[in-house]
């Protein structure tokens, strides 16, 4: 199958995970893909539900988003090494 097949998979089910006292909720079974990434499932919804004040506007490895602030004069500190390291565990 298809990265975006899992992608939207994956949206899909943040979005179920989250809000489950909705009505119409819909208990559904943890994607595939975030086995196949190494991400726990409470990492992610943790990530989802509270990205703007674990992270400053982006998100990913700790060592890539603190290049990518450099890189694009974004400041000068990194916020979200915690997050992140949940997020995108060592190999």
């Amino acid at each position: 199958m298809s990265w975006l097949f899992y992608y939207l998979q994956l949206i899909d089910w943040t979005g179920r995970a989250i809000r489950p006292d909705k009505k119409g909720f819909i208990d559904s079974i943890q994607p595939k893909s975030l086995n196949e990434l190494g991400i726990a499932p409470e990492a992610w919804i943790t990530s989802a539900k509270e990205f703007r004040r674990q992270y400053s506007g982006i998100s990913g490895r700790w060592d890539a988003m603190c290049a990518f602030k450099k890189q694009h004069n974004c400041g000068l500190w990194c916020k979200g090494k915690a997050s992140s390291n949940a997020l995108h565990p060592s190999p």
